[in-house]
């Protein structure tokens, strides 16, 4: 099967060769934990393999984009960009409600100066209807004019976009609706945005043909990062956490790292996660789950199948599920301590 790389090789690595060609992605994760680097990744790749890609703006106005990347050494010229971003009209004293439009125009970055020059631009309400339609027209006009099509998107965010152009009761009509669309246009598309809360069961993560994570700690003072794959229909992929930097060239992901607990590797540390939205159940399970787990380590217990259990506990931690990490926690507790107690017998036997 044809493989679209990210432009990250440790994620490619992870996905198994890179994600499948013609499907929207969701990549979802918290503020700074890297999930715009790896849309411009992305598009960059494609830019070097001859292809055309294009940006959709939402968050941030496309001078601020330019400014941002520049610091990884990158040259966005030949990156086209749609303006989405929104824009504030008028506001009325006393009332709750902004009038807020947005700006939507189409270009290549190397025309994008240090100043955003929004009236120069076409005024629209912010609305996926309006951004879905000078999409398509985009993509219409580019192959009439270039004979090319577009075979990467990116998309950020999607936040953003239903938190100025939806109402809470149209969202999952809209939100469905507009996931159809980026699947018909046939090109590979990255969708960013914002985590769930526990409680909320999102549309684009239902209907997406992937879901890329990003996690993000603190730790010692200092920030950590992670990656893993929640869901990545048509393809087997690697279901455990990697560690993950940003750096001067961009994005690094460590394909053969491990996240470990509480700092016994330098390379991350999972046993923190979100400590003040879990139960203390599941909080105490996952103490004795690490205590026992390094006196397994102390005797050279073989409990290295084990680890993607316990990955997995830690991602049903993060989701909020606490009744899911009990549940994978307590059977991990019992293989633990059996691991342990055949280690311990090997000993005395061999002694």
């Amino acid at each position: 099967m044809n493989r679209v790389s990210t432009g990250v090789e440790g994620l490619d690595k992870m996905l198994h060769g890179g994600l499948i060609p013609g499907r929207p992605y969701v990549i979802s994760g918290p503020p700074g934990s890297g999930k715009s680097i790896l849309g411009v990744h992305f598009l960059l790749e494609g830019i070097k393999n001859g292809e055309s890609v294009i940006m959709v703006a939402v968050d941030e106005p496309p001078n601020e984009i330019k400014t941002n990347m520049a610091h990884f050494g990158w040259g966005l010229d030949r990156l086209r960009i749609l303006d989405a971003t929104p824009d504030i009209r008028t506001y009325t004293k006393g009332k709750s409600i902004i009038d807020v439009g947005t700006t939507l125009d189409v270009q290549d970055m190397e025309q994008v100066g240090e100043m955003r020059k929004s009236q120069q631009l076409r005024i629209m309400e912010v609305s996926i209807h309006s951004v879905q339609k000078m999409l398509k027209q985009e993509f219409q006009d580019h192959f009439k004019v270039s004979g090319k099509r577009y075979t990467r998107v990116v998309i950020d965010s999607l936040t953003s976009l239903k938190m100025f152009g939806m109402r809470a009761e149209d969202r999952r009509i809209l939100i469905q609706s507009f996931l159809r669309f980026l699947s018909e246009l046939e090109a590979t598309t990255l969708i960013i945005t914002e985590l769930p809360r526990p409680d909320e069961l999102k549309t684009e993560f239902l209907l997406a043909r992937g879901d890329i994570r990003f996690q993000k700690w603190f730790e010692s003072n200092a920030v950590r990062r992670a990656v893993s794959i929640e869901k990545f229909r048509g393809s087997a992929f690697d279901e455990r956490f990697r560690p993950m930097v940003i750096g001067s060239r961009g994005l690094f992901v460590q394909a053969d790292g491990e996240v470990a607990l509480h700092g016994r590797r330098s390379d991350g540390v999972v046993g923190h996660f979100f400590r003040d939205i879990m139960s203390e159940e599941a909080f105490e399970i996952l103490e004795e789950i690490t205590t026992l787990w390094e006196e397994c380590e102390a005797i050279d217990a073989n409990i290295k199948d084990l680890k993607p259990r316990i990955f997995r506990a830690m991602i049903y931690l993060h989701m909020g599920r606490h009744d899911d990490v009990v549940q994978q926690s307590v059977s991990l507790l019992a293989a633990l301590r059996e691991r342990k107690e055949k280690a311990t017998m090997s000993s005395l036997i061999e002694r």
